[in-house]
């Protein structure tokens, strides 16, 4: 996942959660530089089939993803919210990447940023890199022009990308 303050760290956690009440063994990688679920294990009573591992960078993220793998059935990687070495090279191990986003411009423009870098690891990797965005606090009630805006080009610009990729976008709450 990423993106700065579009949710991705809050939808990390309640994918982990959902896939633990499911009776599923999860790791949350916490690779971002702030550390935010790292910290909130620290103090928080996880369950036995959820384990939080930080101090994860490019450096190690790779090993780290791998050893992961091959204990837990579902690894999850939080990263931080820029396009950078470390994303690279989680989405090239990823099955399925999470691209989280906000009903602002700004956020539109780093959520398609993230979307550049899959579209250049899909080609250096000369496969499927699967992805989904979607809007985690997207209200039905009451939306902007400027969210339905937003929403009607990521849904066209995936929609005819799906010729050279396969990604989706959900803007349902």
């Amino acid at each position: 996942m990423t993106k700065r303050g579009s949710g991705r760290t809050t939808a990390a956690l309640v994918l982990a959660s959902v896939l633990v009440d499911e009776g599923a063994s999860v790791v949350i990688i916490d690779a971002d530089a702030n550390q935010p679920l790292a910290q909130w294990a620290a103090d928080a009573q996880l369950p036995e089939t959820l384990t939080v591992i930080g101090d994860v960078d490019e450096e190690n993220i790779l090993e780290t993803i791998a050893e992961q793998a091959a204990h837990k059935q579902f690894v999850i990687v939080e990263l931080e919210g820029s396009p950078n070495l470390a994303t690279s090279y989680a989405m090239s191990l990823s099955n399925l990447i999470f691209i989280p986003i906000q009903a602002s411009h700004l956020d539109a423009s780093e959520a398609a940023k993230t979307l550049k870098l899959v579209d250049r690891q899909r080609k250096t990797l000369r496969g499927q890199l699967h992805c989904m965005v979607f809007w985690p606090r997207a209200n039905a009630a009451i939306q902007t022009s400027s969210a339905k805006d937003i929403q009607n080009q990521f849904a066209e610009a995936l929609s005819s990308e799906r010729r050279s990729g396969p990604c989706s976008f959900s803007a349902r709450p």
